[in-house]
Order: C-alpha cells, then structure tokens, then sequence
C-alpha cells in the first residue's frame, strides 16, 4: 500500500513540475496579469516565494492607464501556479487647440476635448475668409498626458491688376499691378 501511494505522489509530482515549467517562467509560484477593460493582457508580472505566504503588491504602473485599485494581496501557490487579474481602464487626456492670427489674437474660438490614452484624433482647423492656416488640421494619438496645439493664421497675399483698354480692346497704357495681404488698401 505504501508504494502505490508513493508512486501516485511522484506521478502528481512530475506532472504539476512539468506543467509550471510550460506555463511559467522558472516554476514562479504566483502571476500577476493586468487587463484593461475589454480583457487585453497589458502585462504580467511572475512571483516566486514559499508555499502560502502572502503579501501586498502595490498595483503596477502601467502608462496610460488607471488601476481599478491601489493594491492586491498575493498568495503563493502550494503546487500550482496561483494567478490574480486586476483590471485597469484607460485614461482621457485634454486635447485643447488655440486659432492665433500672426499678432497673437484670437482667430476663432479654442477647441478642447477628451481624448482616450491610444486613440486617434484629428480635427479640422476651421476655415477663416482671407487667412490661410499653418495646419489644415491637427490630429495624431494621444500620448499620457494633455495635448496643446496652435495654428496660426496669416493673410493671404493678393494681386490686383489694372489693365487700360480703348474701346476697340487695344492697349492704351502699360498693365499696373499692386500685391498686398487681405485688408490692404491699394
């Protein structure tokens, strides 16, 4: 009887050793996996220790994101691996956009919004009659941490040209031309 048990024990033994070594890195006896709110794994995190002992792992810090809590108790595992989720969500940062004209007045008004750690955006700069703008829009992916952007508006440059006809269509005198910004008078 005694050498029935000893063999089951050293089959369970060999079979759990075998399965740590596939599923974890140099037998760890604990996993950490953090997920964001659709269950991405964002990273894992493997501990070692004696069997049973516990202890409080402060929530890793994962750029762009927000854990659900500050910490988590973790407790090695006995023979297998024992694992614990924490979920994290992803934060907004302020996209805000200023519409300058050269002298650093206003041009029109500023556009602020959120946006999610990782999402594109791109916004339109807004259409000013005689001012071209430096960016035609402004977009990109939100990094961690709040967005500022200026688009400067300068006048657009204009030639009038005076042309001096008879009646007939002939030229009567040379062609006059003046360039000037929006506004200028000529």
């Amino acid at each position: 009887v005694m050498l029935v048990v000893i063999l089951m024990v050293a089959t369970f033994s060999t079979s759990v050793s075998a399965d740590l070594a596939q599923n974890t890195p140099d037998g760890a006896t604990a996993m950490l996996y953090c997920v964001d709110e659709n269950g991405n794994t964002l990273a894992t995190y493997y501990y070692w220790g004696t069997s049973w002992t516990s202890f409080t792992e402060t929530a890793p810090s994962i750029t762009g994101y927000t854990p659900e809590k500050s910490s988590i108790k973790i407790t090695h595992g006995l023979v297998f691996t024992k694992e614990y989720t924490l979920k994290y969500t992803r934060n907004s940062y302020k996209l805000t956009i200023y519409y300058k004209y050269a002298n650093g007045s206003t041009a029109a008004t500023t556009h602020t919004s959120t946006v999610k750690y990782g999402d594109y955006y791109s916004i339109s700069s807004p259409s000013i009659n005689g001012y071209s703008p430096s960016n035609y829009s402004v977009y990109g992916t939100m990094r961690a941490s709040d967005k500022t952007a200026t688009v400067t508006y300068t006048a657009k440059t204009y030639t009038v040209t005076v042309n001096y006809q008879y009646a007939n269509g002939k030229t009567a005198a040379a062609s006059q031309s003046k360039s000037g910004v929006n506004g200028t008078s000529y």
